[in-house]
C-alpha cells in the first residue's frame, strides 16, 4: 500500500509514475492525436491544437524541464518559467499558449492518479489585452 501524505487537511497517495516530462509528455500527444486522450468536452483535439501544444512544449517548456520527474515539478517551477518569459520580453499570448498544453496534460494525469496534485493550477499568467504588442508594433 502507498503512503500517504496531508495537503490542506486531506490524505492523499504519492504518485503512480516516475517518468520524466519528456517521456510522457511524447506519450500524452501521441494518445491525443490517436483520439484516445480528448478534451474536456469529450471531442478530439483539433490537430492545430496539438500542434501549438507541442510547439510551446518544444520551444519553452521542455529545454528548461525535460529530465524532471512529471510528479516532482510544482507549481512555483512552472510560475518562475512564466515569470521567467515575462521578462524576457515573451508576448502575453505567447506565454499564454505555452502553458496550453501543459494544463492539459496534467489534468489528465490528474484525473489517471499518476500526480496527485496539477500544479498548473492557480498559475498566474500575464493578462493577453487586445492589439499588437511586443517587437510587432
Amino acid at each position: 500500500m502507498r503512503q500517504h501524505r496531508t495537503h490542506q487537511g486531506f490524505r492523499v497517495r504519492h504518485p503512480r509514475t516516475h517518468a520524466t516530462l519528456r517521456e510522457a509528455w511524447t506519450v500524452w500527444l501521441e494518445s491525443a492525436k490517436a483520439g484516445t486522450i480528448r478534451t474536456r468536452s469529450g471531442d478530439r483535439y483539433k490537430p492545430s491544437a496539438l500542434r501549438s501544444y507541442d510547439a510551446g512544449m518544444k520551444a519553452r517548456v521542455l529545454p528548461v524541464f525535460e529530465g524532471a520527474k512529471v510528479s516532482a515539478l510544482e507549481l512555483r517551477d512552472f510560475q518562475d518559467l512564466a515569470d521567467q518569459l515575462l521578462a524576457d520580453g515573451h508576448d502575453p499570448s505567447t506565454i499564454r499558449n505555452t502553458f496550453m498544453g501543459l494544463r492539459a496534460f496534467y489534468r489528465r494525469a490528474v484525473a489517471r492518479g499518476d500526480v496527485a496534485l496539477n500544479p498548473t493550477a492557480g498559475l498566474q499568467l500575464p493578462a493577453v489585452r487586445g492589439g499588437v504588442t511586443g517587437s510587432h508594433r
